[in-house]
């Protein structure tokens, strides 16, 4: 069942800048969203407020009665959550975020933006020009607030693209101390198009070493379509990466494919 057809959607740690994206995605595409969060005021109370979301405060309540499927993130337990749990009792089903973008991604020719480091700015510079041409875009940028924009996550049902954040970190982070395997949370994606800044170590929680994180980035890269794009920047080439798609740019430096070059009067 795709996530569009749900009627109605339970978000657990909904102040967080990922979920509130998402259930902006979600009201655009007229599900009725709910949440659960921290009484801790967060930078998106104000998008939250113009959503108008029945909000719960801590995770102890009853879950909605019309709830229909439940969304959580690594935050506040993760699966292990209590309302994650009741879901779980009560046969309603349950999503990561990850997962949950991503059916909304796939649907569209999605531009993941990934890297350690420059992800939001490059998604949201992008989700900015991309409406500056109107092209209808969808998005979703992990950031409180995007200048020139007055949302952090639109959904369009007509628009041809889909920009998003392509975030390496796992799904959840507390599965290596049970001993298993680890799921990062770009694995869902199927993109069009993906851009990296760049590679290297971070997350030492859940990657063992720059290899480990290495492994992951090339497995994200073959999952670009094949018609598609895979745009790095250039000093990533000595990395040795190979991608699914027929096409691959490199940016950046004077001997890149596309390189910035300002006029100066």
């Amino acid at each position: 069942m795709s996530i569009l057809e749900y009627q109605h959607i339970h978000l657990v740690g909904i102040k967080g800048v990922a979920m509130t994206s998402l259930a902006q995605l979600l009201t655009d595409a007229h599900t009725s969203v709910t949440g659960a969060d921290v009484a801790e005021e967060f930078v998106t109370e104000p998008i939250l407020q113009k959503l108008d979301c029945a909000l719960q405060i801590g995770f102890a309540e009853p879950l909605p009665e019309q709830t229909e499927l439940v969304v959580y993130t690594a935050a506040h337990s993760g699966k292990f959550n209590p309302q994650v749990k009741a879901a779980q009792a009560a046969g309603i089903p349950t999503l990561s975020h990850a997962e949950a973008l991503a059916e909304l991604v796939n649907q569209k020719k999605g531009i993941a933006i990934c890297g350690v480091g420059g992800k939001s700015t490059t998604s949201a510079m992008l989700a900015w020009i991309f409406e500056q041409m109107q092209l209808e875009p969808s998005f979703s940028v992990g950031v409180g607030t995007i200048p020139g924009l007055d949302r952090t996550g639109r959904w369009r049902t007509e628009g041809e693209y889909f920009i998003t954040e392509a975030d390496e970190y796992v799904v959840d982070p507390s599965a290596p101390a049970r001993g298993e395997a680890i799921t990062p949370r770009f694995s869902f994606l199927q993109p069009f198009v993906t851009v990296c800044t760049r590679i290297s170590f971070d997350h030492p929680d859940v990657y063992r070493d720059f290899d480990h994180t290495l492994e992951t980035f090339q497995s994200f890269f073959l999952q670009v379509a094949p018609e598609g794009c895979l745009i790095i920047h250039a000093s990533q080439k000595e990395l040795g990466l190979t991608t699914s798609a027929k096409q691959r740019l490199t940016y950046g430096t004077a001997d890149a494919d596309v390189v910035f070059s300002p006029h100066h009067e």
